[in-house]
C-alpha cells in the first residue's frame, strides 16, 4: 500500500500539474500620429456671433439689414456667408426674425389702412403767480386715425392683385375697349384690342396661377408678374373672333420673358415685318396706360413727355427752353430709325405717343411710316377732371387744361 503523509497525502501518487495557459498575445501599440492642424486662424463664430443670437434675431426683427449687422459685430460679408452655411442655427434665427418683421409690418398696414385708436400726451407744467414751475401736469386724450385710403389701395393692389387692377385708366380703357368691340365699332388693332378685354384678361390670370408660376417651356420658376400668357395657335385677323382659339385654356401656355421672346423670334432671331402705330388723343386720355398695356418689352416708344422728364429735373409740364431743343432732336432721331428701320433691327414694333389732333399730321404719319392709327377719344370732361385730380400747382393745371381745351377744338376742326 502506498504511504500516507501527514498531510493524509497518498505517496507515490501521480500529481497532474496543471497546464500552463497561453501566453496572451499582447496588443502592439501603435503610436498615433498627431493630426495636422488646419491653416488659418479658428472660427470666431463661437466668440463674435453665437452670444449674440437674440440681439441680432431682436436686430432683424426691427429691420436692420445683415450688412448693418456685419459692420456693428466687425465680421466680413464673406465670413458672414460661410457662418450661416456652417452654423443652421444662425440662419433659422434670420429666417424667422424676418419672417416675423413682415408680419408686423402686415398687421401695421392692416391698422393704417382701416383706421385706429391712439392716445396722445402732452404735458403742460405748472407754475405759481411769480411764474416759477412748480411741478407738471399731464393731459392724455383718446384720439382716433382715419383709414387710410392709400394704404388700403395699395394691399387691395398687391394682396389680392387678380381682382383689383393697379390703375383707373386701365380700368376705363378696357371697359371701353369691350364695349366698342361689341358695338362693331373697333378703333384699335383687333388683335390689340382683344388683349384689353376682361374675359381674356380674367383667363390669362388664371392661367398664371394653374401654372404655379413654372414656366412651360424651360421648367423655370418665376413670380407670375414675370409670365407672359402666349396662345399655341397664334391670334390672327382670321381667327380673333373664334373663342375656340382665343379664349380657350387648352390652346394657352404659360412662358417667362425669355421663352416668350424666343417663341416670338424676338431680339433680331428672326426676320419680320415691324408695325408702327400712332396713338393719339388729348392730354390725359390714357394714351401712355395705353400703350403700357399693349406694347412688349422690345419695342420702341416715342413719347416727347418722357424724353423731356429724361433729360432735366423740371416736372411733368415744366419743359424748360434750353433742353426743348435736345428734346426735339432725340425724338427725331427716333422717328428717323422708325422710318427707316429694315426687317433686321432687333427692335419689334413701335409706338408713337402725340396729341396730333390735326388730321393732316396723322396722314403725313401714315404715309411716311405706313402707321395704324389709334386714337384714345377719352371726353373732354374726363381729361379735365384727371388733370385736376394729378397736377397740384394750379399753374401747371390751368396750362394743361387749355391745352386740353384747344386740342378738341382742333380736332373738331
Amino acid at each position: 500500500m502506498p504511504k500516507q503523509n501527514k498531510n493524509n497525502d497518498i505517496s507515490g501518487a501521480v500529481t497532474v500539474k496543471p497546464k500552463k495557459s497561453p501566453p496572451k498575445k499582447t496588443k502592439k501599440t501603435t503610436t498615433k500620429t498627431p493630426e495636422k492642424k488646419k491653416r488659418g486662424a479658428p472660427s470666431q463664430y463661437a466668440n463674435k456671433v453665437k452670444p449674440y443670437l437674440a440681439d441680432i434675431e431682436r436686430y432683424v426683427r426691427c429691420g436692420v439689414t445683415e450688412g448693418d449687422i456685419c459692420e456693428y459685430y466687425g465680421v466680413g460679408k464673406t465670413q458672414w456667408a460661410q457662418y450661416k452655411r456652417d452654423n443652421p442655427e444662425l440662419t433659422e434665427t434670420l429666417l424667422r426674425a424676418k419672417e416675423q418683421c413682415k408680419e408686423d409690418l402686415l398687421d401695421n398696414a392692416y391698422r393704417v389702412a382701416m383706421g385706429y385708436e391712439y392716445t396722445e400726451e402732452t404735458t403742460e407744467e405748472i407754475k405759481n403767480l411769480d411764474g416759477t414751475v412748480i411741478g407738471h401736469k399731464t393731459r392724455r386724450y383718446k384720439r382716433y386715425a382715419k383709414p387710410d385710403a392709400g394704404m388700403l389701395q395699395f394691399l387691395l393692389i398687391n394682396r389680392y392683385s387678380s381682382e383689383f387692377a393697379r390703375d383707373p385708366q386701365a380700368i376705363e380703357l378696357r371697359k371701353k375697349a369691350l364695349e366698342l368691340a361689341e358695338q362693331g365699332k373697333m378703333p384699335l388693332d383687333p388683335i390689340h384690342a382683344f388683349y384689353c378685354r376682361k374675359d381674356y384678361l380674367s383667363l390669362a390670370q388664371s392661367c398664371k396661377v394653374k401654372s404655379g408660376g413654372i414656366c412651360a417651356r424651360c421648367g423655370g420658376v418665376f413670380d407670375l408678374n414675370e409670365l407672359r400668357p402666349h396662345h399655341k395657335i397664334e391670334l390672327t385677323l382670321d381667327n380673333i373672333d373664334d373663342t375656340n382659339i382665343t379664349l380657350n385654356p387648352d390652346n394657352i401656355e404659360v412662358l417667362c420673358h425669355a421663352c416668350h421672346n424666343a417663341v416670338h423670334s424676338r431680339f433680331g432671331n428672326a426676320i419680320g415685318a415691324k408695325r408702327v402705330y400712332l396713338v393719339y388723343g388729348s392730354p390725359y386720355a390714357g394714351k401712355t396706360t395705353y400703350v403700357a398695356l399693349v406694347a412688349t418689352r422690345n419695342d420702341i416708344v416715342v413719347d416727347l413727355e418722357r424724353i423731356h422728364a429724361a433729360i432735366c429735373v423740371c416736372g411733368q409740364y415744366d419743359k424748360p427752353d434750353a433742353t426743348k431743343r435736345i428734346a426735339f432732336n432725340i425724338r427725331d432721331y427716333l422717328l428717323d430709325e422708325i422710318r427707316t428701320a429694315t426687317p433686321r433691327r432687333k427692335w419689334q414694333d413701335a409706338y408713337i405717343i402725340g396729341s396730333y389732333p390735326d388730321r393732316i399730321d396723322r396722314d403725313n404719319f401714315v404715309r411716311e411710316y405706313n402707321a395704324e392709327l389709334v386714337h384714345i377719344d377719352t371726353p373732354q370732361d374726363a381729361c379735365v377732371k384727371r388733370a385736376y385730380e394729378d397736377i397740384k400747382r394750379v399753374a401747371a393745371r390751368d396750362a394743361v387744361v387749355g391745352w386740353i381745351a384747344d386740342y378738341w377744338r382742333r380736332y373738331n376742326e
